[in-house]
């Protein structure tokens, strides 16, 4: 009876709020420096710690520079001083499950941030496009092997495409997604919902009736550098079953399929060749 009584005049109750954020350093699976939010609220007049949660801030097929690295670091720092600073006076006081006005609020606040950084690059990079001077466009020589009519070594150009330049991106961007991760953490906690029904009735307003399972894919190689003979052309080998199938069938048909091919490869290949089966939504 008490029991009943409880969850009913619960839903009476004033919705849990932010109370406080607390941010510090800590490491990923892989050792590298990131984030750990966490969140307190008070539920029931009572103060409580909501959730923890690490967020992820490295790639990992990424390799960095020890410049980058540095430079990582320091946007980390500025992170975790925007999280403990700024970003938890805007988040102070709010509904914790109202993820839509939190995620807003840490928008706008870095609005401004990204504001001012676009207009640093841009008189950045006008002073270097003035301070360095136009070379010349060098002249075309014809190769003295390549005769009139005949290809000759010489004749052949190697094209060497520069690499991608990267996003450049304001120190401190990694407080954004580690704010909205630990919001909606702790807003699942709040609710007594698992994290997956929680992220549904924040999109659609309400916990939905069904659910579909998304089309798995499977990794069965991952190839590269590593890879024996001619097995390291290729870098990883990624499989689906049919749309429209139901997810245990998909998945029988990608687990024989794996291992036909881990069997294929070995004979081939003549040696024992490590396959993965990562899954992948």
């Amino acid at each position: 009876v008490y029991g009943h009584l409880a969850e009913y005049f619960q839903q009476f109750a004033k919705p849990p709020t932010v109370s406080q954020v607390i941010t510090r350093d800590a490491a990923d699976c892989r050792g590298q420096p990131t984030i750990q939010t966490e969140i307190h609220g008070v539920v029931n007049n009572i103060d409580k710690l909501l959730c923890t949660v690490t967020a992820p801030t490295t790639s990992w097929d990424t390799t960095i520079t020890e410049e980058e690295e540095a430079d990582r670091a320091e946007s980390l720092k500025v992170a975790v001083e925007y999280l403990g600073g700024p970003i938890k006076d805007v988040l102070s006081g709010m509904e914790v499950a109202n993820q839509r006005e939190g995620d807003q609020r840490v928008q706008n606040f870095m609005a401004k941030i990204l504001q001012d950084f676009e207009e640093e690059l841009k008189a950045k990079k006008a002073k270097e496009e003035e301070e360095s001077p136009r070379a010349p466009t060098p002249k075309e020589v014809p190769s003295a092997k390549g005769g009139k009519g005949k290809k000759g070594k010489g004749s052949a150009t190697s094209v060497i495409l520069p690499p991608e330049p990267k996003e450049e991106l304001p120190h401190g961007i990694q407080a954004v997604s580690a704010a909205s991760l630990a919001l909606l953490e702790a807003g699942a906690q709040a609710s007594r919902q698992p994290l997956y029904l929680h992220v549904a009735a924040c999109r659609a307003g309400e916990v939905p009736s069904m659910f579909r399972l998304p089309v798995p894919m499977v990794c069965v190689y991952h190839g590269g550098k590593a890879g024996p003979g001619k097995l390291n052309c290729i870098k990883e080998l990624l499989i689906m079953p049919k749309p429209g199938l139901p997810f245990r069938e998909g998945m029988r048909m990608l687990t024989n399929i794996h291992n036909q091919v881990g069997k294929a490869l070995a004979a081939k290949s003549g040696v024992s060749v490590v396959i993965s089966f990562n899954i992948y939504t």
